[in-house]
């Protein structure tokens, strides 16, 4: 595994569930966990989606390009395109739409959606204004070709199966995600898998 994937890996998981101690490198070697990858990677038809449980707690981080929610990636322009947008947020702002653990009981204690990439696009283009529109256009495909969404939520659960089983429904509600990277640890586990629309569930153990 490259230095900066390990580096993002113990970023998240910093991140998504703070105030609980959780000592994890993710994964060994890529060779080790094939289905590991690099989460800041922008690749059309890829999300991630990163499961942490901790004895009750539990929290879920989705990652993705725009272009998959979307089915485009520059600012939304035309009212078509806004409303896309407002319909990818409301369903990414609802858990059961993103992922579940069948069985477990278990109440939303936080839920963040961010975009990423939106604001330095912006910047740059304020540098462009005096650009003939072609060399604009292909700067607004390329600077606006890489922005994307992502949420973390935070779960207290009453219950949790001690063999849990991580079923992604976000794959149900937008078919631009052809395979969610699955990275996934508990107090004692961790692993990673490969999820499809027709395969969506993984266990982890």
């Amino acid at each position: 595994m490259c230095r900066s994937q390990s580096v993002v890996s113990r970023r998240l998981f910093r991140s998504w569930l703070p105030g609980v101690a959780i000592s994890v490198s993710v994964v060994a070697t890529a060779s080790e966990n094939p289905g590991f990858v690099d989460v800041a990677a922008h690749t059309h038809g890829t999300a991630t989606l990163t499961v942490i449980i901790s004895g009750s707690q539990v929290a879920l981080g989705f990652e993705s390009p725009a272009f998959n929610l979307l089915g485009f990636e520059s600012s939304p322009s035309t009212p078509e395109q806004e409303a896309a947008l407002a319909h990818a947020e409301a369903i990414l702002g609802a858990v059961e739409n993103l992922a579940s653990i069948p069985q477990a009981r278990c109440e939303v204690q936080d839920l963040q959606i961010s975009r990423s990439g939106q604001e330095s696009h912006a910047h740059e283009e304020a540098g462009h204004d005096g650009h003939d529109p072609a060399a604009r256009a292909d700067h607004d495909h390329a600077a606006g070709g890489h922005w994307g969404f992502q949420v973390n939520v935070a779960l207290q659960c009453d219950f949790l199966p001690a063999r849990p089983t991580v079923t992604a429904a976000v794959l149900g509600h937008f078919q631009g995600i052809e395979t969610l990277e699955l990275l996934w640890a508990t107090d004692t586990r961790q692993g990673a898998a490969t999820l499809t629309a027709t395969a969506p569930s993984a266990a982890l153990y």
